[in-house]
């Protein structure tokens, strides 16, 4: 049943906007519905109906709980937002990068009331180009002290969320999972990890433009392209340092080659990130083109045949968020076993250093107790020799001989002679006697007494 033509309208002008009735290919400043649309709607859309803008979008950067400052200073451009060629500008905190190849006057206003907002209506790009970039500037040390950043990009007309990245997705796309799991359990058991540090000259990348110089982001969370009224994300972790660094130019084919328009448009890298229904952001035309090949009119209450009901729209999301909470626990479980292994491997490593370290003192040890026993042993062996040869020499003495040695020189005073009465007889044979020993001359002069008769008898 087609819908009559005062009940049409109040519809679109009460209802939040469906879809743009101007496909890719027209000029944006043309306000007349194109004769294919034309003959599609017939009388079920008024001639006089105003064309139907691009429901805009809205890109948030928030931190909550959360003092950003040291480099932050830095990056807070003062003013109003610049968007003339190859510019750059942020939100309050400097972590929400946007950049348009052209001039798109009132296509992004920055709105503080929610805590920094960048708000993008995108019926007003000129020339049906922009990029807008999810990244931080933040160093090592500050991405810790943002662990409620987030960014979101959400549709104003139902506030669904399109897109959202979080301080620990950039955190994990720039040092890794193992580190970024260990960090976030460190930080929620209240310590910290000592972390890689890299000086501000390394991590950030000083440009220039028409406005003075500026930080490019050291880490890309996300690229949204805005282009011929098609969005699609390209989702990219890079820093600055890397080869994938995007351009400052938001013009697609200003990309370096390893993102190239063609990776841009692949299913790999990245994909639209908007339904195909009537509360898509921007227009679709080959939606549109579908819808006017199967009679379907755009301006309809009818829903188009493409799309699906809110409740198998809201189960679908029901589902992806259960998926998505499964996920996330796995993901921590598994973080909780990383981190563990990362434990055990750290003792296992701590253990190995204590071993080595005391199998080398054990080594050296032996090596000084094995000098040791040589030294013993060569003291030992000469022992040995000077007591045979101590012996060798005890044995070959004849003490018979010994006695008749003349003794060692005395002092006159503690000798005399032995006999005066045959010291004529005897004069070479003379020898003086210590005292210990004249009690024993005296028993040999009586025993000669005693002999002399047998002597003189002859």
């Amino acid at each position: 049943m087609s819908p009559s033509p005062s009940s049409s309208s109040p519809a679109v002008s009460s209802e939040p906007v469906h879809r743009a009735p101007v496909p890719p290919e027209t000029s944006p400043e043309s306000d007349e519905v194109s004769p294919m649309k034309a003959g599609a709607t017939k009388e079920e859309m008024p001639p006089s109906s105003p064309p139907a803008a691009a429901v805009p979008c809205r890109v948030t950067c928030r931190a909550p709980k959360v003092e950003i400052d040291l480099h932050a200073s830095v990056f807070r451009r003062q003013g109003e937002l610049t968007n003339s060629t190859s510019s750059c500008s942020y939100v309050l905190d400097g972590t929400v990068f946007f950049n348009s190849h052209s001039a798109c006057d009132g296509a992004v206003t920055l709105d503080e009331s929610d805590g920094g907002s960048i708000l993008l209506d995108c019926n007003r790009i000129k020339e049906d180009r922009l990029i807008v970039m999810c990244a931080s500037c933040y160093n090592n040390e500050n991405i810790l002290d943002l662990p409620g950043l987030e960014f979101l990009i959400k549709s104003e007309d139902d506030g669904r969320i399109l897109y959202r990245a979080t301080s620990d997705d950039i955190f994990e796309r720039k040092f890794g999972a193992k580190l970024a799991a260990q960090v976030k359990r460190n930080r929620q058991s209240g310590l910290l990890t000592q972390l890689p540090t890299t000086s501000v000259s390394s991590t950030f990348v000083r440009l220039t433009d028409g406005g003075g110089s500026v930080h490019y982001p050291s880490v890309i969370v996300g690229v949204f392209v805005y282009d011929q009224g098609e969005w699609h994300f390209v989702r990219v972790g890079q820093t600055c340092q890397g080869t994938n660094m995007i351009s400052m130019k938001a013009d697609i084919a200003s990309v370096p080659h390893k993102i190239t328009r063609d990776k841009i448009e692949s299913s790999g890298l990245s994909y639209p990130i908007f339904d195909l229904d009537v509360k898509s952001l921007g227009t679709n035309g080959g939606a549109r083109e579908s819808d006017t090949a199967s009679g379907v009119n755009g301006d309809s209450q009818e829903p188009p045949v493409n799309s699906v009901s809110q409740e198998e729209y809201d189960a679908l999301v029901a589902k992806f968020q259960a998926l998505a909470t499964a996920h996330n626990k796995l993901q921590t479980e598994y973080s909780a076993l990383e981190i563990e292994v990362t434990h055990r491997d750290a003792k296992i490593e701590q253990l190995t250093t204590k071993y080595r370290a005391m199998e080398s003192r054990y080594e050296s040890v032996l090596h000084q107790s094995q000098l040791a026993s040589s030294d013993f042993s060569m003291v030992l062996n000469q022992n040995l020799e000077l007591k045979q040869a101590l012996e060798d020499k005890v044995g070959t003495v004849n003490f018979e001989k010994e006695i008749a040695l003349p003794l060692g020189p005395h002092r006159a005073e503690e000798t005399e002679p032995v006999d005066q009465h045959i010291k004529g007889e005897h004069s070479q044979s003379a020898r003086s006697i210590p005292k210990p020993f004249r009690g024993f001359t005296k028993m040999l002069k009586g025993s000669k007494k005693k002999s002399s008769p047998s002597g003189g008898g002859d």
